[in-house]
């Protein structure tokens, strides 16, 4: 079985910062904020620099966290499940207020490690 394809987002000329190109990819994820906090969401879309998603509580442009990133993965010997989780460190590069507890969360990860699930 083929993996699915993955669209790429490709912005409009002159408005978009971000660094590397990014796919349309939703993963499931967690953030792990430094003052305790967990929060559950899902990425709408990840790059090699950082990936988005939405979120119930604001973040400060600049602070650090943590996440897990589950990712797909073909199956192979030593990774039975097609997963792989994305370990970053992470700082919230902007944040949208969506609409009421709904945050869009632009995340840069500085440092990563990838564990088999």
């Amino acid at each position: 079985m083929m993996a699915p394809r993955l669209r790429e987002i490709s912005p409009v000329a002159g408005q978009d910062r971000r660094q590397g190109k990014r796919l349309a990819l939703r993963c499931p994820a967690q953030l792990f904020r430094q003052n305790g906090m967990t929060l559950p969401t899902t990425t709408e879309n990840v790059s090699n620099c950082g990936f988005y998603c939405c979120v119930s509580e604001p973040l400060i442009p600049g602070e650090e966290f943590e996440s897990f990133i589950r990712l797909p993965a073909p199956a192979a010997p030593g990774n039975g499940t097609g997963v792989l989780v994305l370990a970053c460190r992470c700082r919230v590069a902007r944040v949208e207020a969506l609409a009421p507890d709904c945050y869009g969360v632009g995340c840069q990860i500085d440092d990563y490690l990838i564990i088999p699930e």
